[in-house]
């Protein structure tokens, strides 16, 4: 695209009005939607690919950053957490329900077309994952309580469950359906068959269902210099989604890893415990670091072959959720109610979608005063100048959501916190957060690296589990190893937000910090 033309889209955006723009790109996602499941009959299989290769990503992080000794190429499996949003009716723990929630859409993801094509299509990859995790375990959940976890069935499955009359047996059809669903290896439960039992034991027919359960790998290499004898396996389980009641957010477990498999059908004996390429960690070190371009070549032939690759899914658009924050005049505001209403009727029943709509006048005036900061943060040339101006540029950003209560450069006995907020929001999803939130700002010459977020996260650890959201800002952006940290933590509950000049520009001139940071929150959820 040249500078004009690309100037031209710009001007084109400015004049047009926000409702009618975000309106321009709903009106098509339904139609999108159909068509690119239409086009895709196997896009289900295509996901769980999708998903497999994340895995993978994360397993190969584990591996090579050596931080966990429980994962190497001796253990080479990862335990991760695929984290979703929910909404709630009533109380889930008693007689209310919960829902997953696929997706939200702001008024800066469809700023302009380009910006608008790439957040509609992380939005559609992200729904189908979703979709397809939980169409995989049936929809099947457990509540996390007090008192441990409590099973939530679908409505189509509990008048099955109640059906069963004996007891016992209602009980074996209750942890059935909750056992994760296997590919190339799984986890069993033996009853009291055991390890050092040197006795042949008979076999329950429990344990022989769930072995037979378990399906083929989804990806399957040769092991070259044994091909005639091993092969080289994906596993991959998927377990029942974990809901969080008090965050009205949960997971989807999932565990990821590589073994040798024995060829044939015979019973493997002893002889496969000695070969050395049964054993990952007993591999040449080349070799097993050429197992992870081979895996990635053989995810892109297996995609392609359902009709999935990569490509395919880089421009396709849509939005199940729509949180819309418009600056308009006051006098426009019942005008656009209305026609906002009256378009959304046309939608799909499902589509949640909620306005938030702001005066002009008070966008203005917030515009105004962070365009002065910014300016000082461009002026500012000493260290302590730099760090000065960012760190009260932060704090009226963060100081204009409702609900937060803002105290700047706290000193705790071991500790100094540049922002230290109070999370008092009311509405999901920061009212699902800690009530304590941590802000860091860094206005170096060169990039963050993750030795500030470790440190971070440090912090944030130490403030007794009431901290679950902290905020990590620099003027001049992260260097990769962030990303990679990012990556390995991804398991835990904390969440790291990054935000760069580009993103607190943004914020600036559109008056809404708000939806910046639920954006970049968003994006953090999905590393």
């Amino acid at each position: 695209m040249t500078p004009e033309a690309s100037g031209a889209d710009e001007a084109e955006n400015e004049a047009e009005d926000p409702v009618e723009r975000l309106g321009r790109y709903i009106d098509t996602l339904p139609d999108i939607l159909e068509a690119f499941e239409t086009k895709h009959p196997n896009w289900p299989e295509g996901m769980l690919l999708m998903l497999l290769e994340w895995g993978l990503l994360r397993l190969r992080d584990c591996i090579e950053d050596k931080t966990d000794p429980e994962i190497s190429w001796e253990h080479p499996f990862v335990e991760l957490q695929f984290h979703v949003d929910c909404e709630t009716v009533g109380d889930p723990l008693k007689e209310g329900t919960f829902s997953l929630n696929t997706g939200k859409l702001t008024i800066s993801d469809v700023r302009d077309d380009e910006t608008a094509s790439k957040a509609l299509s992380e939005l559609m990859v992200r729904h189908l994952e979703i979709i397809t995790l939980a169409d995989l375990t049936q929809g099947m959940a457990m509540i996390q309580s007090d008192e441990g976890f409590i099973p939530f069935f679908p409505a189509e499955h509990i008048d099955e469950i109640r059906a069963i009359e004996d007891g016992v047996a209602r009980d074996r059809a209750i942890i059935k359906a909750l056992r994760p669903l296997s590919f190339g290896a799984g986890t069993i439960e033996y009853d009291d068959l055991k390890p050092e039992d040197d006795e042949p034991v008979a076999v329950s027919e429990d344990v022989l269902q769930q072995l037979e359960s378990i399906q083929a790998p989804l990806v399957v290499l040769p092991i070259e210099p044994v091909a005639e004898r091993l092969r080289l396996i994906t596993i991959f389980e998927i377990h029942p989604f974990v809901f969080i009641p008090e965050k009205s957010a949960g997971y989807f477990p999932i565990v990821v890893g590589l073994a040798a498999q024995a060829l044939g059908q015979e019973a493997v004996s002893l002889e496969f415990f000695e070969d050395p390429w049964a054993d990952l960690a007993r591999w040449p070190e080349d070799y097993r670091q050429g197992i992870w371009d081979r895996l990635q070549s053989k995810l892109a032939d297996e995609l392609a072959s359902v009709g999935m690759g990569h490509q395919e899914t880089e421009m396709v658009m849509v939005s199940l959720e729509a949180a819309i924050s418009i600056h308009v005049p006051k006098e426009r505001i019942a005008e656009i109610i209305s026609k906002f209403t009256e378009d959304a009727q046309t939608l799909d029943a499902n589509a949640n979608i909620s306005i938030s709509i702001r005066a002009a006048a008070m966008a203005e005036e917030h515009r105004i005063g962070w365009r002065q900061l910014v300016d000082r943060v461009d002026a500012s040339t000493s260290a302590a100048d730099k760090g000065v101006a960012l760190e009260e540029l932060a704090a009226a950003l963060f100081a204009s959501v409702d609900g937060f209560g803002i105290s700047s450069n706290v000193r705790t006995q071991t500790e100094e916190i540049d922002l230290w907020i109070e999370n008092n929001v009311e509405k999901p999803p920061l009212a699902r957060e800690g009530t304590e939130i941590l802000v860091e700002c860094k206005n170096w010459s060169g990039k963050v690296g993750k030795n500030e977020l470790v440190v971070f996260r440090d912090k944030m650890r130490n403030r007794g589990g009431r901290c679950t959201l902290g905020f990590l800002l620099s003027w001049n952006g992260f260097a990769d190893t962030v990303t990679k940290e990012l990556l390995r933590g991804s398991t835990e509950s904390l969440v790291v937000v990054l935000l760069d000049a580009t993103a607190i520009r943004l914020a600036v001139e559109s008056g809404d910090f708000m939806s910046v940071i639920l954006a970049e929150r968003r994006r953090a959820l999905s590393i």
